[in-house]
């Protein structure tokens, strides 16, 4: 949650471009309109709460931004919804996203509707030649880097991996980096309870 707030410190100080005072007045037409659609229900909740939280501390230091909060239960359908809805009522300066999923939705759109990205969890993201996105988040490339360096030493490796943006760039990054020692990916989805078959069908590889 640290990193967070200080990232979002520094971007709320490079935003404003001069030295702020929590006690002046500012007209709201002045404010900086930021709409944070992140996971604040669902399966990944706890990292959308920490980022509000993160966020809410941050504004303590300034009256220059106006951060609104949606809900897109890391749902691309709902996200969409909310930034259409955002664009035709009262369009944003900046949308932040949270999901690798999401972002990457919502890349195109926010693009055409010159609207800044700010992307705080995605380790996947695919949109970075529209040069339209400030990241927080490391590269799933450079994450893997760590965990294939570990894995070098077994000669059998089999992946289990999330069926969407984010575990698919994890899977092909392991893919390329550990070549034939990956004998077998399976992918599951948020809604899987019961993992048996796949892990049977793992096992029966032996890796």
């Amino acid at each position: 949650m640290k990193y967070f707030i200080c990232i979002f410190l520094l971007v709320i100080i490079t935003l404003n471009s001069c030295s702020d005072n929590t006690n002046s007045f500012v007209n709201e037409n002045e404010k900086i309109k930021i709409a944070a659609l992140i996971d604040l229900s669902g399966h990944y909740s706890q990292f959308g709460i920490e980022s509000k939280q993160s966020m809410e501390l941050a504004l303590l230091e300034t009256k220059k931004i106006d951060v609104t909060f949606y809900d897109t239960k890391a749902d691309e359908n709902i996200a969409n919804s909310i930034l259409d809805s955002l664009i035709n009522k009262n369009k944003p300066d900046v949308v932040v996203t949270l999901a690798s999923w999401i972002s990457n939705n919502l890349s195109q759109k926010l693009k055409n509707n010159n609207i800044l990205q700010m992307a705080i969890g995605s380790a996947v993201y695919n949109y970075a030649n529209l040069n339209n996105c400030i990241r927080f988040t490391g590269d799933v490339a450079k994450e893997t880097e760590f965990l294939s360096n570990y894995l070098k030493k077994y000669n059998k490796i089999a992946v289990l991996y999330f069926n969407n943006d984010y575990g698919i760039g994890w899977e092909n990054s392991l893919k390329s980096i550990l070549g034939t020692k990956l004998i077998k990916s399976i992918s599951y989805s948020d809604t899987n309870k019961d993992f048996t078959n796949q892990l049977l069908e793992i096992k029966n590889l032996n890796p």
